[in-house]
C-alpha cells in the first residue's frame, strides 16, 4: 500500500491515542445513557436466551427459538455469539445492562482493530484515521449493533480483526490469524461468511497475486470452520434444526422484513450513499487525469452498493447489517478524499457529508431523540410488573419487552413471538402465566386450549424503535384459569 508523508500538523501518536480514547469513551457514555430507555427488540430474546439459559444452569437450550424446542441442544445460526455471551453472563451476571455491555465492548474492540489496522497500513494521516473511527462508531449502524440485542457486534469485531491481521508484517502471525478469522466467521454468522466471500473475491479480482496467499488463508479457515460447525451440530444430533435456522434467511426469501426494518431505516447509510454517488460521479469525470481516484471510486461502489446487493441476492440485507457497507465505505471515502481529488471545496463538502452520516443519522441524533423523552424507563416498568405477578415455579410465555424481567424469575420462559410453533405438548401443559401484549392472548388460548384471566396492573410502554413516531405498547399479565381438569404438575 502507498506510503504518505506526514504533515507538520499531524498529531503525535500519543495524542492520537488520547483522542481515540475520548471517541470510544464518548461512544460508551452515549450507549450506557441510552440503554435504560431502549426496549428489548423483537430479536433480543432469541439471540440472548440460549446464553442466559446456559449461564443460569438450565443447559444450552432455548425457549425463544423458532426452529427447535426447549428440550433440544441449541442449534442456532450464530453460536459464537451465544458462547461468548454465556461466559460474559457468568462473569458479570444476567441482566439487560450486562447483555448490552457485551455488545458495547465488542464494538469498541472492533474500532480499535480498525484504527490499528489503518495505522499499520499507513493509508491515512492520523487525523483521517480518527475521522474514520468517529464516523463509524457514532453511526446508526453502531446503534443497531449495540442496543438491539443482536449478534452483529461480534461479526463486526471479527471483520475488523481480519482487516487488522492483513496489515501485520510477520507472515508467522498474519496467515495463522487469517485462518483463525476465516474459521470463526461461519460460527459468528453465515451472513459474515457470505459477506467475507464477496469482499475477498473483489479484493482478489483487483489485487490478484498481491493478496492470493491472504485470500487462500482466510478461505481455508472458512471452509474448515464451516465443516467444523456442521460436524459439531451433527454430533449433538441437531443438524436438521441448524439447517432449519439458516434456510429461512437464505435465498432472498425474506423481502417482507424490509417493511419494518429495511436498510433504509439507517439514515447514516443513506447519507453515506449520497456521498458515495458524488465521489463516483466526480471520479468518473476525471478518470483520465486521475486514474487512482477512479480506482478508489470503483472500490467504493463495490463496497457500498455491491455488498448490499449481493446480500439481498443470497439472503437479506436489513438495518442490522448496515455496519458492513458503513465500516467498509467510510475508510474508502476518506481515502478518496485524501488521494482522489485535489479540490479543497470538494474535500470539505464530502467530508462534511460523511461526518453528517454520523451526526445527523447516528448516535447524536438518537441521543437527542430519546432524551427528549427522558421519562421512558421500560425496563423498570417490566421489573415492576414481573415482581408483582410471578410466583415461584411459574412457566411463563412473554413478549420481548418482558424478557429480562421474566427469565431469571421463571422456572421456564417461552418467547411468544418465536416459540409457539415448535413448543412441545409438555411445554404447553405446564404453561401457566403470560406477560404479553393483549392481542397475543388468543395465540396462548389456542396453544393451551384453556381460559386465562388478567392479573396485576398492566404497563404501557413507549415504542420508539427505528425512531419513528412513538406508539403505546400495552403489556398485560394473564394467569391460566385452574380447573379440576387443568391442574399443572407443580401445583
Amino acid at each position: 500500500m502507498q506510503n504518505i508523508t506526514m504533515t507538520k500538523n499531524e498529531i503525535s501518536t500519543k495524542g492520537e491515542v488520547l483522542v481515540l480514547i475520548f471517541i470510544l469513551t464518548l461512544f460508551l457514555g452515549l450507549s450506557f445513557s441510552l440503554a435504560p430507555m431502549c426496549l428489548p427488540s423483537p430479536d433480543e430474546p432469541g439471540y440472548t436466551d440460549p446464553a442466559a439459559s446456559w449461564a443460569l444452569g438450565q443447559g444450552f437450550h432455548s425457549g425463544a427459538w423458532y426452529a427447535q424446542n426447549n428440550e433440544e441442544f441449541f442449534a442456532g445460526n450464530v453460536p459464537l455469539h451465544h458462547i461468548t455471551l454465556s461466559y460474559w453472563f457468568r462473569l458479570f451476571g444476567f441482566s439487560a445492562g450486562s447483555s448490552r455491555f457485551h455488545n458495547f465492548f465488542l464494538v469498541v474492540l472492533a474500532a480499535i482493530f480498525l484504527w490499528d489496522g489503518l495505522r499499520r497500513s499507513r493509508i491515512f494521516p492520523a487525523g483521517w484515521r480518527l475521522f474514520v473511527i468517529s464516523v463509524v462508531v457514532l453511526s446508526e449502524s453502531a446503534f443497531y449493533m449495540s442496543l438491539t440485542g443482536r449478534p452483529d457486534a461480534i461479526t463486526c469485531c471479527i471483520a475488523s480483526a481480519t482487516f487488522w491481521s492483513m496489515t501485520l508484517r510477520s507472515d508467522a502471525l498474519r496467515f495463522p490469524l487469517l485462518v483463525l478469522a476465516g474459521a470463526l466467521a461461519p460460527w459468528a454468522g453465515i451472513q459474515l461468511a457470505a459477506a467475507s466471500a464477496f469482499v475477498f473475491g473483489a479484493l482478489f479480482l483487483v489485487l490478484r497475486l498481491r493478496v492470493w496467499r491472504e485470500v487462500l488463508a482466510f478461505a481455508s479457515g472458512g471452509i474448515a470452520g464451516t465443516l467444523a460447525l456442521f460436524v459439531f451440530y451433527d454430533i449433538n444430533g441437531v443438524l436438521p434444526q441448524f439447517l432449519a435456522s439458516v434456510f429461512p434467511h437464505a435465498g432472498a426469501r425474506n423481502f417482507s422484513i424490509y417493511r419494518f426494518t429495511g436498510f433504509w431505516s439507517d439514515r447514516s447509510l443513506l447519507i453515506l450513499w449520497l456521498t458515495s454517488l458524488f465521489c463516483i460521479g466526480v471520479a468518473f469525470q476525471k478518470r483520465s487525469s486521475s486514474p487512482d481516484g477512479f480506482r478508489l471510486a470503483l472500490a467504493l461502489a463495490v463496497s457500498v452498493f455491491g455488498l448490499p446487493l449481493f446480500l439481498v441476492a443470497v439472503g437479506k440485507f436489513s438495518s442490522a447489517y448496515t455496519w458492513m457497507p458503513t465500516w467498509l465505505g467510510v475508510p474508502i471515502v476518506a481515502r478518496w478524499l485524501v488521494f482522489g481529488t485535489e479540490n479543497r471545496l470538494v474535500r470539505v463538502t464530502l467530508g462534511f457529508l460523511v461526518a453528517a452520516s454520523a451526526i445527523a443519522g447516528g448516535y447524536p441524533r438518537l441521543v437527542m431523540k430519546l432524551y427528549a423523552n427522558h421519562g421512558d424507563r421500560p425496563l423498570e416498568q417490566m421489573e415492576r410488573l414481573a415482581a408483582s405477578v410471578i410466583r415461584p415455579g411459574d412457566c411463563i410465555a412473554y413478549s420481548a419487552p418482558a424478557f429480562y424481567s421474566v427469565k431469571p424469575r421463571a422456572r421456564e420462559a417461552y418467547y411468544v413471538n418465536w416459540y409457539l410453533n415448535p413448543m412441545s405438548s409438555e411445554d404447553r401443559a405446564q404453561l401457566n402465566l403470560a406477560i404479553i401484549e393483549p392481542h397475543l392472548l388468543p395465540w396462548i388460548q389456542k396453544a393451551t386450549g384453556t381460559e386465562w384471566q388478567e392479573v396485576g396492573k398492566p404497563e404501557t410502554l413507549k415504542v420508539r424503535r427505528f425512531m419513528r413516531d412513538a406508539k403505546d405498547l400495552e403489556i398485560v399479565a394473564y394467569r391460566r384459569v385452574e380447573t379440576r381438569n387443568n391442574l399443572l404438575p407443580h401445583q
